[in-house]
């Protein structure tokens, strides 16, 4: 759908039908349907009682709705803000289920930086610790190039922080 932004309101109609939204809602359902998937199944590692994948399936597909809500009322800023919470949660859940792949075993059946994190012990790491974890990862390094070809991660990622953040008024 061509769609004209420069003169575009958030009441028009070709604003409210823009395919955006339809896809918001495909990407609510998929998590939706992936969270209620691996609830069932404990997560190695951990004191948890349910999958933490799922609950982190749960909050994206959250993410997904209140992205949906806020571009239907035409705030973009938050839309960027959640888009980056979208990234973070993302990052994230690779970094937990590496982290626990890797440290989870018989001699260590309670992997304690992620099981204080889930329960209110500890804070994760930094996102750039988390992200140089998966990067150097071994058990990654075939599909990490391909999730960076070019820099394109990295320009969403800035875009984000930049409205964030307000360092641009535009």
């Amino acid at each position: 759908m061509a769609v004209n932004l420069t003169s575009m309101m958030v009441s028009d109609e070709a604003y409210q039908n823009h395919d955006v939204f339809t896809e918001l809602e495909r990407y609510e359902s998929f998590y939706k349907k992936l969270a209620f998937s691996c609830f069932p199944w404990a997560t190695m590692g951990t004191k948890a009682a349910a999958n933490i994948d799922s609950y982190v399936f749960s909050s994206i597909q959250g993410t997904m709705c209140s992205i949906k809500l806020v571009l239907r009322e035409g705030m973009m800023n938050d839309a960027f803000a959640l888009l980056r919470k979208y990234h973070d949660s993302i990052v994230m859940n690779i970094y937990t289920g590496l982290y626990l792949d890797n440290n989870f075993s018989i001699q260590n059946l309670i992997v304690e930086q992620i099981s204080d994190w889930l329960s209110g012990k500890a804070q994760m790491p930094e996102f750039r610790t988390m992200s140089r974890y998966i990067r150097e990862s071994e058990k990654l390094a075939k599909l990490w190039p391909l999730l960076n070809q070019g820099d394109i991660y990295k320009r969403v990622r800035d875009l984000c922080n930049d409205h964030t953040h307000y360092n641009f008024y535009r």
